[in-house]
Formats: structure tokens, sequence, C-alpha cells
């Protein structure tokens, strides 16, 4: 997508993409919702250091439903108990410019 002066205001990255044993997968997507539950906490952290009556709730709601959807990922993956059974991740991550 381009803006009126033909600049780029999106982009679209390949993060993950290939098969995968099911161990293997879950590895995979258990690392990038950790790293991002990861980054939220950390946010929260450095928000209630420089202010201590920091409303969190929007990041607590975040967070829980990173971890949600990272258990719903792992029963989907856990549910194939055939161990050479290959899964197949796309991890698509769109990207966008934005002037708000």
């Amino acid at each position: 997508m381009y803006s009126k002066d033909l600049k780029r205001i999106s982009e679209q990255v390949q993060l993950v993409k290939g098969e995968f044993l099911p161990s293997e997968a879950l590895d995979v997507i258990s690392s990038q919702f950790d790293e991002k539950i990861k980054f939220h906490k950390t946010q929260k952290l450095q928000l209630w250091e420089a202010n201590h009556q920091f409303d969190s709730r929007e990041l607590d709601m975040r967070i829980a439903e990173l971890e949600r959807q990272k258990e719903i990922a792992k029963n989907f993956i856990t549910s194939y108990s055939n161990p050479n059974q290959k899964i197949q991740i796309n991890g698509v991550i769109e990207i966008i410019a934005s002037n708000s």
C-alpha cells in the first residue's frame, strides 16, 4: 500500500513458514507467544515504574489473551498423537505506518 506521495505505508514480512514435526511446531509457536508476552510484561513494568498509579488493565487483558491463544495453539498441535505428523505454520506479519 502507498500514500499520496508514493511512500510505502505497509509491508508484509514472513516470520515463520514451513512444515514441522509437532514437537518442533510447539517450540516455534510457544517461543513466538512467549516473546510477545514478555514484551508486554516488560512494558507494563516500565509504565508502572514511571507511574505507580498506572492502570494496567489493558495490558493485563492483552497478556491474558496471548496466553489463551498460546494454549489454543498448544492444544491443537498436541492433538496430533502421531509424532511424525507434519504441522504447517504460515506466519505473516503486516506492518502498517500510522499517523495516530
